[in-house]
């Protein structure tokens, strides 16, 4: 994937990650929900009016892994997208599982149906092995990736964020329709 596909509003490309692959090693599976946080004007960033050594990756180069604890307790795992000259990230949400589906299994120690084995920022990140020493890792190529959606994926809901307190009622959550993949 190339790093201009990563170069344009943060919304448009939550949207397009809709239907794309992520894989890590011997596991992945189809992106069905997502959300933008933008670096200007959205309090619920990390990086809103503030640049820091922890956040200066949100105006970073695209397509880069932002990787951070949550709460203390489990790992989220976002991609850089940002337009040039702006900042942002999109959370991967919720991933439909491909291959990998008994490694993903152990990882959550868990013998959930397919559906909710990556159904949720935590799982997701249990179940494809994502932890912190990912931070900063470019996803275009490699063993750790997301690979462009090949076709359309169907139709796509708009709606507010979930699972924060500031500005959750802007409508930067993006998911496939029907999909039982979906968190909550």
């Amino acid at each position: 994937m190339r790093v201009d596909w990563f170069e344009r509003p943060t919304e448009e490309v939550a949207r397009a990650l809709l239907g794309a692959t992520l894989v890590h090693g011997r596991v992945s599976g189809t992106i069905v929900e997502t959300e933008a946080y933008l670096a200007e004007d959205d309090p619920s960033c990390h990086a809103c009016g503030r640049r820091t050594r922890r956040t200066e990756i949100f105006w970073g180069e695209g397509g880069l892994a932002y990787v951070y604890l949550c709460y203390g307790l489990h790992w989220c795992l976002n991609v850089v997208a940002h337009a040039p000259g702006a900042g942002g990230v999109v959370l991967l949400r919720a991933v439909m599982p491909i291959a990998g589906l008994e490694l993903m299994r152990k990882r959550r120690r868990r013998d959930d149906p397919a559906v909710r084995l990556a159904s949720g920022p935590a799982r997701l990140t249990q179940a494809f092995g994502v932890t912190g020493r990912l931070n900063g890792a470019d996803m275009k190529t490699g063993d750790f990736r997301i690979e462009p959606a090949g076709r359309n994926p169907g139709r796509i809901v708009r709606g507010p964020r979930i699972g924060i307190s500031k500005a959750k009622e802007l409508p930067l959550r993006f998911w496939l329709a029907g999909n039982g993949a979906v968190s909550r």
